[in-house]
């Protein structure tokens, strides 16, 4: 991740190791224990905001082309479509909220798989979607048919297509990261299956469809 594009306190989280990274793990865990009747929203969130640095990173540059500044702006729109779609209908301070603990989550999980080193645009995304692949096998409900993250993983996955001599060289690193990012959502007490994982969700609010 770039530190052009997380807060101070987001560094923190996502650089944090050993007791630092345990207590805020477990201020993590708290706090979403407090909030459970958010997390089913914050699952369902995650993939998009874990997608949105490494397309922003390619967007945002300096040494971006302007074919990249193109092809970023419209899958930066669908991933914050995405993202805020599970939250549309909370109150301000419950938006708010879930929004903090999202961020919270995510740079803590994506910390912990990337060994809290800075990594290329390339490599997250392929984590994130390596992991999702997973998940989705366990939860389809991820992936709404249509909706802004169905179209923006396509577009990614065809943008990664494109270069497959960079894939090939991230491909391994990331396979492994995906599931020590899988591990750190366990440890958060997020995605488990085998209790209720489906059943514990309200419908999600519709995401619209091009």
């Amino acid at each position: 991740m770039s530190a052009g594009t997380v807060s101070a306190a987001g560094r923190a989280i996502y650089c944090a190791d050993g007791k630092m990274a345990a207590r805020i793990r477990r201020l993590i865990v708290t706090d979403l224990r407090r909030c459970s009747a958010l997390r089913w929203r914050i699952e369902i969130g995650m993939p998009a905001l874990l997608l949105y640095t490494p397309v922003a990173l390619v967007g945002g540059h300096p040494d971006s082309t302007g074919e990249q500044r193109e092809w970023a702006g419209p899958e930066l729109a669908r991933l914050k479509e995405a993202c805020n779609a599970p939250f549309l209908d909370l109150s301000d301070k419950d938006h708010e909220i879930a929004r903090r603990l999202s961020v919270q989550v995510a740079n803590y999980a994506m910390g912990a798989a990337a060994e809290h080193r800075e990594r290329t645009s390339i490599w997250i995304a392929l984590t994130t979607l390596y992991w999702l692949e997973r998940m989705l096998d366990v939860d389809p409900d991820l992936l709404i048919e249509n909706g802004p993250l169905h179209h923006a993983v396509y577009a990614l996955l065809e943008r990664a297509n494109k270069f497959p001599d960079l894939r090939e060289t991230f491909e391994a690193s990331a396979r492994k990261a995906s599931a020590r990012l899988g591990r750190a959502f366990t440890e958060l007490e997020l995605y488990r299956d085998g209790e209720g994982l489906f059943a514990r969700r309200q419908p999600v609010p519709a995401m619209a469809a091009e």
